[in-house]
């Protein structure tokens, strides 16, 4: 009987570490799969970020056709336009804005235009492919078809990021003159005419 009684504690000895293991791989797969998971869902909150446009420090540059009218839509123009521009935060860009304009109305001699303005432009999105603004710009316009003068003008538009630093761009704006800084802000501003600019820019 002794003998029988060592020989089933002896069986039992045996199968213990049989019976423990699948517990313990169980507990094992459990584990893995929670780290698993938990990487997997730390992962999917850690997607990099958006990439595309400016930030303090960046540079800019465009080059786009414009136009003109005056107020009535009666009397337009068309040209070329190109600007550099800083940004000194993340939305908020100073610009030096350059812009030929060619004209040749019906009964008139062909004339050449030209303006150089110096904008400040809030953008209202930081992030994102599309960046509308708004701005203010001052400067002065000269040539044949106007008597060289001082400008102001109030300006919107939208930028899209095709690519991460190439956008393109529309802008309108609206320009009036004078010729002494007592003007600026009194009835010239009725005696503007509209300004729009299509272009290509890049951030460098």
């Amino acid at each position: 009987m002794k003998n029988y009684i060592l020989c089933l504690l002896g069986a039992a000895a045996l199968t213990l570490p049989a019976v423990a293991q699948p517990n313990n791989t169980y507990n094992a797969n459990n584990n893995e799969n929670n780290n698993v998971n938990y990487n997997n869902n730390s992962n999917s909150w850690n997607s990099p970020p958006d990439q595309r446009g400016p930030h303090k420090g960046s540079s800019e540059f465009t080059l786009g056709g414009n136009g003109s009218s005056d107020k009535r839509m009666s009397n337009s123009l068309g040209g070329i336009s190109f600007s550099l521009g800083s940004y000194f935060t993340d939305t908020t860009e100073v610009l030096l804005r350059q812009s030929v304009d060619y004209s040749n109305p019906s009964g008139a001699r062909q004339a050449w235009d030209g303006s150089t303005k110096l904008a400040l432009d809030q953008h209202v999105l930081a992030n994102g492919a599309w960046r509308p603004f708004v701005g203010a710009n001052f400067g002065g316009i000269y040539g044949k078809r106007v008597h060289d003068t001082w400008a102001a003008g109030l300006e919107a538009g939208l930028k899209y990021y095709t690519l991460p630093r190439t956008f393109i761009f529309a802008d309108v704006e609206y320009d009036w003159f004078f010729r002494h800084a007592a003007h600026a802000l009194g009835s010239k501003f009725n005696d503007g005419e509209w300004n729009w600019n299509l272009g290509l820019g890049f951030n460098l």
